[in-house]
């Protein structure tokens, strides 16, 4: 009895193929063998190991200051160095005396020279004296009454502008300043758009003298002295053109 059970007991360290093949069909390989370095399954990163130096922190921030002084100086300019008084210089500064005229004019009283009144027409004509003339700007504006005459030839295929410029022209042309002033008669007027512009010379005394009547302030320009007499020439030009224009016109 006691061989027969010794052949059929087996030791629990011994096992069979087919217990072998089973056990090692259930049994999980452990994670620690398959583990490569610098991996942890538990938590953060660990670093691999290495032979190189670690760096100095403390080395790098020191460079970085160095860096930034050395920005700063070049973008700030130096700036020049304030030398300081002595207490004599402060307390005594230095005062240059004012220029004195020489001795051969200390004794004679001082002139005064008045200057040339230069308002905004006469400015120009002031610095373009020939002869003894003035350029003076001239200017008209026709009369409301004649915007009806004037728009019928514009219809029949008489431009308005070039009516006036016709008229202005032939008015400008006979124009002869005369001594005495004329007001500039109060008529109703078109817009300033539909004004006649030219220039003409006349004589310096004359315009001096229509200022000294008309303009004892000087703050009137050389065309209001001459615009009340140009005016009515150009607006008589104007019928003339009109009225020859009519019997030409294309109905």
């Amino acid at each position: 009895m006691t061989t027969e059970r010794k052949s059929f007991e087996k030791r629990p360290t011994e096992a069979g193929p087919d217990e072998n093949q089973q056990s090692g069909r259930r049994k999980r390989s452990r994670l620690g063998a398959l583990k490569p370095e610098g991996v942890s399954f538990g938590g953060g990163y660990e670093p691999v190991p290495t032979h190189m130096p670690k760096p100095d922190e403390n080395a790098s921030s020191k460079k970085h200051a160095e860096r930034v002084d050395q920005l700063r100086e070049r973008s700030i300019p130096p700036q020049p160095s304030k030398q300081k008084l002595s207490d004599e210089q402060c307390s005594n500064p230095k005062v240059s005396a004012p220029n004195e005229p020489p001795s051969s004019v200390r004794g004679q009283p001082a002139t005064f020279t008045p200057c040339r009144k230069m308002d905004g027409d006469r400015s120009e004509a002031g610095r373009n004296d020939v002869n003894g003339t003035r350029l003076v700007w001239l200017r008209a504006v026709p009369r409301v009454d004649q915007l009806a005459s004037l728009e019928d030839l514009d219809q029949r295929g008489f431009a308005m502008k070039d009516i006036l410029k016709l008229a202005g022209k032939r008015a400008s042309a006979s124009f002869e300043p005369a001594a005495e002033f004329a007001a500039m008669q109060e008529v109703e007027r078109l817009p300033l758009a539909y004004a006649f512009r030219t220039s003409k010379r006349v004589s310096v005394d004359l315009l001096e003298g229509l200022h000294d009547k008309a303009d004892r302030l000087r703050v009137r320009s050389d065309d209001a002295m001459l615009r009340g007499q140009f005016e009515p020439l150009f607006w008589k030009e104007i019928d003339r053109v009109v009225d020859d224009l009519k019997n030409y016109a294309p109905v």
